[in-house]
């Protein structure tokens, strides 16, 4: 099964299933129709989750380092795409 292993966790705040398998994806979304709070449960937890990615915390929580990311930046010309490469050292 592929995804972003650090966003989705099944039963906590995802119902994974394999790909190309219809009958484990009508099983998930029956589930979620049957089960009395799951939605809620499920929605709660990713909406948790998702709450640590707001570029308000993120931008917050890196305004020691940022500085000298932007500037490492412009030092290299690089791109937006090539920041990763640059955050890793």
């Amino acid at each position: 099964m592929q995804c972003i292993p650090y966003l989705l966790e099944n039963d906590y705040n995802a119902l994974l299933v394999p790909r190309d398998d219809p009958d484990a994806m009508a099983a998930a979304v029956r589930r979620v129709l049957t089960e009395p709070g799951l939605a809620a449960y499920l929605a709660r937890n990713a909406r948790q989750k998702v709450e640590h990615f707001d570029w308000s915390i993120i931008l917050q929580s890196g305004k020691h380092y940022w500085p000298a990311v932007f500037e490492s930046c412009n030092q290299n010309n690089c791109t937006i795409g090539s920041l990763p490469r640059l955050l890793q050292g």
